[in-house]
C-alpha cells in the first residue's frame, strides 16, 4: 500500500496515525497486514530532477523528505523477483477471500444458532402436542366408559327386571297373565330398558366437541405465543398463524353419530325396541313354562281349563309348601333366571362391544382432525424453521470446503 503526499501532514505522528489506520484496514478488509509506504511523489520527481541538473545537494535534500527510498528499495528487490512478486499479487485476492468467508463463517454459526433456538421451541411445541393428543385419547376413553356405563344400566336393569319377573312370586301373583301371554312382561322390560339411544349419543358427540374445542383453543393459546415471540424476534413480519376451527369438525361427528345409530339399527347391533322384544319373548316363554310347571304339580288336571280364575290362586297358595310347588316356585325359577342373564349377557357384550367400536372410530377421526388442523395451523413457522436450518447448514458446509481449498492454495504460495 502506497500513501502519496505524506509532505502536507504538518507533523509525523500525524503521518504515523494516518499510516497506522491504513494497516488496521488492510487487515481487516484483506485479512492480512501488507506493507505501508508513506511518500511524498512530488518531492521524488524534483529530487530526480535537480540530481540530473547537477544540484546534488538539493537532490539529497528533497530525497530524504520525500521517503521515497524505502518504497524504492521494496520495489527492486522484493517485486524483481518473480516468486516474491507472484506472492504479493496471490496474497492480496486471497486474504480477500479468506476474509469474507471468516464472515460468511459467522454469519453461518449465527444463523445456525437462531435457528437452534427455532428448533428448542419446536421440541416444546412438539411435547406440548404429544400431551395434547394423549389428554384427547384421555377424554375420549371417559366419553366411551360414559357410554358404556349408560348401556351398563340398561343391561341391569333389564336383568333385575327379567329376575323379577321370573321369580316365584311373580309366577305365582300373575299366573293368569303369564299363561295366556299377556303383554305384562313385554312391558315392564320396556320400561327397564326405555332409553332414547340416538339422544344419548349425539349428547356424548355435542359433550366430545366441546371437550375438543376447549384442548385445542388451550393448546392453540400455548403454541402461538411461543411462536409468535419467536416471529417478533426474528422479524417474520410476513408468517401469520390462524387459529383452527373444528366448528365444522365437530358438526360432522355429530351428523356422523346419528347416521351411525341409524346404521346401528338396520344392522340389529343394539336397538333397545328390538332387544326389548327379544328379550321379552324370551323371558314370556320362560315365565310360561315356570306357570305350566307350577299349575301342574299344583292343580294335576288344571292344564286342561282354558279359563284360570282366584280358585286357582288359592289351590296355589294352599300346596304352596308341598315338595313339588316347592321347586317349581323356588329352584326352577332360579334355573330359568340364569339362562336368561347368560343370553342376556352375551348379547349386551356384543352390542356394547359393536357400539363402542363405533363411536371410537368416529370420535377418534374427530381426535385426528383436530391434530392436523392444529399442525397445518402452526405449518408455516415449522415450514420456515426448516428452511432457515437447511440454508444456513448449507452455507455452513460450503464455507468449510472453500476454506480447505483456500487454506491449501495458501500453503502453496507459500511453498513457492
Amino acid at each position: 500500500m502506497v500513501l502519496n503526499k505524506v509532505d502536507l501532514f504538518e507533523d509525523e505522528e500525524s503521518q504515523v496515525k494516518v499510516v497506522d489506520f491504513v494497516k488496521e484496514n488492510c487487515a481487516r478488509i484483506l485479512g492480512s497486514e501488507p506493507p505501508v509506504f508513506g511518500i511524498a511523489g512530488r518531492l521524488a520527481l524534483n529530487s530526480k530532477l535537480k540530481r540530473a541538473a547537477g544540484d546534488i545537494a538539493a537532490a539529497d535534500e528533497l530525497w530524504e523528505r520525500s521517503q521515497f527510498q524505502q518504497l524504492e528499495s521494496y520495489i527492486v528487490n522484493q517485486l524483481t523477483d518473480k516468486k516474491e512478486a507472484a506472492k504479493l499479487k496471490l496474497e492480496s485476492p486471497l486474504g480477500v477471500a479468506e476474509r469474507f468467508l471468516e464472515n460468511y463463517k459467522q454469519a453461518a454459526s449465527l444463523g445456525g444458532k437462531i435457528t437452534e433456538d427455532d428448533k428448542i421451541v419446536l421440541t416444546e411445541i412438539k411435547d406440548s402436542i404429544e400431551a395434547y393428543e394423549k389428554s384427547v385419547l384421555e377424554a375420549l376413553k371417559q366419553k366411551l366408559d360414559k357410554l358404556e356405563t349408560i348401556l351398563d344400566s340398561v343391561q341391569q336393569k333389564a336383568s333385575a327386571t327379567s329376575a323379577k319377573v321370573l321369580s316365584g312370586q311373580y309366577i305365582a301373583s300373575n299366573i293368569v297373565g303369564v299363561l295366556s301371554k299377556s303383554a305384562s312382561i313385554e312391558g315392564e322390560l320396556k320400561m327397564a330398558m326405555d332409553i332414547d339411544l340416538d339422544k344419548e349419543l349425539k349428547a356424548l358427540a355435542e359433550d366430545f366437541g366441546r371437550t375438543l374445542k376447549d384442548k385445542q383453543d388451550a393448546q392453540w393459546n400455548l403454541c402461538s405465543a411461543l411462536i409468535t415471540q419467536r416471529l417478533n424476534n426474528r422479524g417474520w413480519k410476513q408468517i401469520k398463524l390462524t387459529k383452527p376451527d373444528l366448528t365444522k369438525q365437530v358438526d360432522t361427528l355429530i351428523q356422523s353419530v346419528a347416521a351411525d345409530a341409524e346404521r346401528s339399527k338396520r344392522n340389529a347391533r343394539f336397538d333397545p325396541q328390538v332387544e326389548t322384544m327379544v328379550l321379552g319373548q324370551s323371558v314370556a316363554a320362560k315365565a310360561f313354562d315356570i306357570a305350566v310347571a307350577t299349575v301342574a304339580v299344583a292343580g294335576g288336571g288344571l292344564l286342561a281349563l282354558e279359563v284360570f280364575n282366584a280358585g286357582i290362586l288359592d289351590a296355589l297358595a294352599f300346596v304352596g309348601t308341598t315338595g313339588g310347588l316347592g321347586y317349581t316356585l323356588g329352584i326352577y325359577p332360579s334355573m330359568m333366571q340364569d339362562q336368561v342373564k347368560l343370553d342376556l349377557d352375551n348379547r349386551a357384550d356384543a352390542w356394547k362391544g359393536d357400539l363402542r367400536d363405533e363411536m371410537r372410530e368416529l370420535f377418534k377421526d374427530a381426535a385426528v382432525q383436530s391434530n392436523f388442523e392444529m399442525e397445518q395451523a402452526l405449518g408455516p413457522y415449522v415450514d420456515a424453521v426448516s428452511v432457515e436450518a437447511s440454508k444456513w447448514a448449507s452455507v455452513s458446509t460450503r464455507v468449510n470446503q472453500l476454506s480447505n481449498d483456500l487454506s491449501t492454495l495458501r500453503s502453496r504460495i507459500n511453498n513457492l
